[in-house]
């Protein structure tokens, strides 16, 4: 008698999760930009803050192609997001 169940409880909150985290990396997004842009030196003015840029593009770009791509492969956006936060 040794029978196993097995429940799987479904997360019905991942999705608003997904697209939180995007929204939140559309701001950080356009907050480099702002920052990039506005500055005395333009874009030749801080090297970390245009990496921070650049990365958050990335992200947006990954998280765009994401759906395309299989469960395995797929991108996680909060990877992207914790170096742009400590930038």
């Amino acid at each position: 008698m040794s029978d196993r169940y097995s429940i799987e409880i479904p997360n019905e909150k991942l999705r608003i999760y997904k697209v939180i985290a995007l929204i939140i990396a559309v701001i950080n997004f356009l907050a480099f930009a702002l920052i990039t842009f506005s500055s005395p030196g333009g874009i030749k003015s801080n090297s970390l803050i245009i990496f921070g840029l650049a990365l958050s593009l990335v992200g947006l770009i990954r998280a765009g192609i994401r759906k395309h791509q299989s469960p395995l492969l797929q991108f996680r956006l909060e990877f992207i997001l914790i170096p742009c936060a400590i930038i």
